[in-house]
């Protein structure tokens, strides 16, 4: 599971590098700085967290503003909405941790095309009965779309949802857990009249480790 979950730290540091790069070469040195500045508190957090089996809702919350708060600096087009259920201790409810950030990073980076950077992801946490659910909604092209433009024109693969399935998968084993994730595409789904994917993500409340 370390391993997994480490893996997907290189995705997300490649991303960022490449961003500062380019500020750097289109004399954006303000942005680039400020970017680098959030990067490497970002960084900090991301290495605290991969200590931890668990970390609190608050924190990951915490984790995934900033996250977006950077890229924000990177395409001034995003927007995010970000909901949380009143009915969640926000201090008691705990997640895995980089389990969320990679599919809000997949929305930026691969929902998106070079012509129209706009796009808006809406994370919302809820409680239903004794679980967390988390969706990550975005109205990018669809993860179909994007996994098609991505195989044609030889950009990197939308990162970490096999990696993230097998994370799940060990998780439920090790914690006796029956979390569950789902990737849709809003193509696939009954009067949706915009695109994007939608990541569903339910995990039980109460985790003890065994």
């Amino acid at each position: 599971m370390k391993a997994l979950q480490a893996q997907m730290n290189p995705h997300f540091i490649f991303n960022s590098l490449n961003s500062i790069g380019e500020m750097i070469l289109n004399n954006e040195n303000k942005e680039a700085s400020n970017y680098l500045s959030k990067f490497a508190r970002l960084i900090r957090i991301t290495l605290d967290q991969s200590s931890h089996s668990m970390v609190s809702l608050r924190n990951t919350i915490d984790y995934l503003e900033r996250y977006m708060e950077m890229e924000h600096i990177r395409n001034s087009l995003f927007t995010h909405q970000v909901t949380i259920d009143p009915a969640l201790d926000m201090d008691e409810t705990m997640v895995p941790p980089m389990l969320i950030q990679p599919f809000i990073e997949n929305a930026l980076w691969h929902g998106v095309s070079a012509g129209d950077k706009r796009i808006h992801v809406k994370i919302n946490f809820k409680k239903a009965n004794d679980n967390l659910v988390c969706t990550i909604d975005d109205n990018g092209m669809g993860i179909d779309h994007s996994r098609q433009q991505s195989h044609s024109n030889g950009r990197h693969q939308p990162v970490g949802i096999a990696n993230i399935q097998t994370r799940v998968g060990l998780l439920n084993e090790k914690y006796n857990l029956h979390a569950q994730i789902s990737i849709v595409d809003k193509k696939y789904l009954p009067e949706q009249h915009e695109t994007g994917t939608i990541v569903t993500l339910q995990l039980p409340l109460d985790i003890e480790e065994l």
